[in-house]
């Protein structure tokens, strides 16, 4: 039923249009922000920092991959693994 309803308001809004249109912008923006806010309150700290640890080393190797494949195109070595 919810499937339904989703579909008929799609195909309202596609047909009609949006009358509320400068509600409706200021709206989803303050849902946004609220829902980013909200998803971060149920996290649990333990958890990002484990995240965070784990993507740090992947974040290291793309940045030291990058700069190593940048100073020998720039030093016009070929590098061939």
């Amino acid at each position: 039923m919810e499937a339904l309803a989703l579909v008929a308001g799609i195909s309202l809004a596609l047909i009609f249009g949006n009358p509320f249109l400068l509600k409706t912008r200021r709206a989803a923006q303050l849902l946004l922000a609220l829902s980013v806010v909200g998803l971060g309150a149920g996290m649990d700290l333990r958890a990002v920092a484990a995240a965070g640890a784990h993507g740090l080393v992947y974040t290291l190797t793309g940045i030291t991959v990058c700069l190593t494949l940048a100073a020998c195109s720039r030093a016009g070595c070929e590098c061939r693994g």
